[in-house]
This record gives structure tokens, C-alpha cells and sequence, in this order.
């Protein structure tokens, strides 16, 4: 099931200028209950859905997919140059692309250091796919949010109370106030540490950073 409508809560980014306080939400709830009278409890289901999915927005679950993508990518490299076997299918794109290279450094880590940074942003690429994917497949398992149907109605009975742009103004001032962190970006800062630390590292043959050996 596609989850178009919960997307934007999950991956794009909000940059408010200025950061609301909690009280110009409860303000806004408030007048918008009021606005729909007998059906404002409609409203209500609908702004518990939106809190249902900034809890699920959880931090540490985000961490550990980038902490686990970073590790997985450093192990296929070290296995391709060790020629061990791995059981993923980036293995052979990384064996054959450290085949294909003639590396002049003599250390195991300096080499395995340039194929991890080398090989990252094809790397990435899938994974930030296969993430996205858990992300809505454990969303799905959200009893209250694996409805979109259900929320789009929701959706079309407040549209006929309030406007379309006062609707709109409130989700967004639900996200500035609750979804300031999209897990993608937490996915992606925790992968990169690794990379930031892969580039530091210096070459014990030579004395110098990977950083610079890939500006050779």
C-alpha cells in the first residue's frame, strides 16, 4: 500500500524561520474543533493519527539503520579484498570495482578505507531505498496509521468546515512544531560518520590521511 500522504511527514525537511511554541498548536486544534461543531471529532481522530506518527518518527530507530548500513558497507569492502565471501548483493559490484584497481598502498585499512568511500554513494543509494521501505512496512503495522484511505476522508469531512489553506496552515504547524528531524536525515548523519571517519584516517606506510591519498 502506498503511504504518499504520510510521506512528507517522514522524509521532507521543515525549516522554520522561527520555531512555534506548542501553545499556537493548541490554539489552532481548538479553533478548528470549534469550526466543526458537532463533527470535531473527526478532528480529533485525525490530530491523534498525526501524533501516532511523530512518536513513530522515533530517533534511535533511524540510528540504527545508518549505524547498521555504514557497518554492513565496511564489511562487504573487507571481505572483496579479502576474498571472502558475503552474502549481499553488493558484494560483487564491490569485488569487481576493487579488482579493477590497482590500489599502491600496502595496509589493509588504508585500502579497505578507500573502497568504503569509493563505493558509498552507489551504496547509499540502495539502502536509503531498502529504508524507506522498512519504514513504511513497520508503519503499515500501525493499526491507527495503516489506514490512508481512512485519513483522506478524514481529510475531505474537515475540508468541509474549513478551508483548504487553513487545513494545510495547521499540518504545517504541525510539522514545524513536531517533526523537525525527517529520519532520513538521521539515517544519512549517522552513516557518514563513518565516512568522516574512514577519510581521517592515516595511512601508517605513508603518514597520510585517506582524506588526501584520494586527491593523488
Amino acid at each position: 500500500m502506498k503511504t504518499e500522504l504520510l510521506k512528507p511527514f517522514l522524509f521532507e525537511k521543515c525549516k522554520p524561520t522561527d520555531i512555534p511554541k506548542i501553545e499556537a498548536f493548541f490554539t489552532a486544534y481548538k479553533d478548528i474543533k470549534i469550526a466543526m461543531r458537532e463533527k470535531a471529532y473527526i478532528f480529533d481522530e485525525f490530530v491523534i493519527a498525526l501524533l501516532k506518527l511523530a512518536k513513530f518518527q522515533a530517533v534511535d530507530n533511524a540510528e540504527h539503520y545508518g549505524k547498521e548500513a555504514s557497518n554492513k558497507l565496511y564489511k562487504i569492502c573487507r571481505c572483496a579484498i579479502e576474498s571472502k565471501p558475503c552474502d549481499h548483493p553488493f558484494y560483487e559490484k564491490a569485488k569487481q570495482y576493487y579488482l579493477s584497481n590497482q590500489y599502491p598502498y600496502q595496509e589493509t585499512l588504508t585500502i579497505s578505507s578507500t573502497l568504503t568511500i569509493e563505493l558509498a554513494d552507489e551504496f547509499m543509494q540502495n539502502e536509503i531505498l531498502d529504508f524507506f521501505e522498512a519504514q513504511y512496512s513497520d508503519l503499515r503495522r500501525i493499526n491507527e496509521l495503516s489506514d490512508e484511505v481512512q485519513l483522506n476522508e478524514y481529510m475531505l469531512e474537515i475540508s468541509k468546515y474549513i478551508t483548504e489553506e487553513r487545513l494545510d496552515d495547521f499540518i504545517k504547524l504541525v510539522k514545524s512544531i513536531f517533526f523537525l528531524t525527517p529520519m532520513v536525515d538521521v539515517f544519512y548523519s549517522v552513516f557518514v560518520e563513518n565516512i568522516v571517519y574512514e577519510l581521517l584516517y592515516r595511512d601508517i606506510e605513508t603518514d597520510r590521511r585517506i582524506l588526501h591519498l584520494l586527491l593523488d
